[in-house]
């Protein structure tokens, strides 16, 4: 089911901002690039699921996971390096059905 087809245009501009505004946040924040996406763990869910979203008799709310430096993967084929970080931040939607 495509779910963001049923976000109204005022909502859907209310959810832009709310990223906008998380990731300005965490860049005026942020020291460095942990601390920054540190930040984006936080402000993300913060501004997102204050806007109380509910699509299509669904509601969406947001939570992270601040992943620097782990998991790793380990790999062959670049000189000098034989593992990577798979990412730095997990960003976890839950849609659950609204009664």
């Amino acid at each position: 089911m495509k779910l963001f087809s049923f976000i109204s245009k005022t909502k859907r501009d209310d959810l832009k901002r709310a990223l906008r505004m998380a990731i300005y946040g965490s860049i005026q924040n942020g020291l460095d690039e942990p601390s920054t996406v540190a930040e984006l763990t936080f402000q993300i869910p913060t501004y997102v699921n204050q806007l109380n979203l509910i699509i299509g008799g669904f509601t969406l709310t947001v939570g992270g996971v601040f992943i620097h430096q782990t998991p790793k993967v380990t790999f062959s084929g670049i000189v000098g390096q034989n593992s990577i970080e798979i990412g730095d931040l997990l960003l976890i939607s839950t849609i659950a059905y609204s009664d």
